[in-house]
């Protein structure tokens, strides 16, 4: 059965003074196996599915079957060191109720924190949102495929970095420097796009702590998923930017950009413009007040 009691103390100190020291190394451990957990099922599941893997040549089943097995990965892992921890699967993110609130306030909040962005963009002469170029049953179908793949990469990844990593870590050097660690880590883990930039890595960080934050708040992920999801749904889909430096076939729009790259973004898309800080500012803002502290630790 899943508990939905928020696993953050109040304030977010994991490692307060209560906490001795011989706690805090238990917590880095637990962290640590967590860690090489992933990494063996990511391994090995790799191993069993590269045959069918290669086989899926089009960018979004390839992708799409890839970051089921992160999901995989994750999940597996998690139900590994909760049995460990004798806590229940649902206490490290995924068992907050209403669930589906939370995540429909991400979706909102992901859709909305774009839009405004790319208007910006639009208003300083720099951004073009262009014409519409895929209709009808092609334009559904891109929908739906685009839509699951993102829910499963939004999925994958906030159960992975911010799930049972970010409880353990918390529980052993307290929230932010948990959060930031976890941040620094999920920035590099998009260094892989070929046209990702400096910016991009650092503002994919930013967004890492930003989304941990919102767990701290909400007591679950499922605020985290829900504009994960929505965000990288609206840049690749709905207005056909790049992606972390990717840009996927079957956007509904075709988009014209010019103009500095620290405000444009480049090749990296809208996430490697400077503007992000003050859309990362409007998304705490919004968390802030969703989930007010006093509700956040019930």
């Amino acid at each position: 059965m899943a508990e939905s009691h928020n696993p953050f103390p109040e304030g977010g100190s994991g490692a307060d003074s209560a906490r001795s020291l011989q706690e805090r190394l238990l917590a880095t451990g637990r962290f640590a196996l967590f860690a090489v957990i992933v990494f063996a099922f990511l391994k090995i599941l790799g191993f069993l599915t590269s045959s069918i893997n290669a086989r899926l040549h089009a960018l979004y089943w390839s992708a799409l079957f890839g970051n089921a097995v992160v999901v995989i990965a994750a999940f597996a892992a998690t139900a590994v060191m909760a049995r460990l921890d004798q806590r229940a699967f649902g206490y490290y993110g995924l068992g907050k109720s209403p669930c589906g609130k939370r995540f429909g306030s991400g979706v909102a909040c992901g859709f909305v924190a774009l839009t405004a962005l790319l208007v910006a963009l639009r208003l300083s002469g720099m951004y073009f949102f262009g014409n519409a170029i895929t209709h009808g049953e092609a334009l559904a179908g891109y929908a739906l495929v685009y839509a699951t793949l993102f829910f499963v990469v939004a999925l994958g990844e906030e159960t992975l970095f911010r799930g049972y990593a970010l409880v353990s870590l918390t529980e052993a050097i307290s929230f932010w420097p948990a959060a930031i660690v976890l941040g620094i880590i999920f920035g590099a883990s998009h260094s892989h796009h070929g046209q990702e930039s400096y910016a991009g890595l650092i503002f994919a960080g930013l967004y890492g702590v930003v989304l941990s934050y919102s767990f701290l708040r909400s007591g679950s992920l499922w605020f985290a998923i829900g504009l994960h999801a929505m965000w990288d749904f609206a840049q690749s889909f709905i207005y056909g930017v790049p992606d972390s430096g990717v840009i996927v076939p079957g956007s509904w729009l075709a988009p014209r950009v010019h103009g500095p790259i620290w405000i444009t973004g480049g090749s990296a898309g809208p996430e490697g413009s400077y503007l992000m800080i003050f859309v990362f500012a409007g998304i705490a803002i919004a968390i802030r007040r969703l989930y007010p502290q006093s509700r956040s630790q019930m």
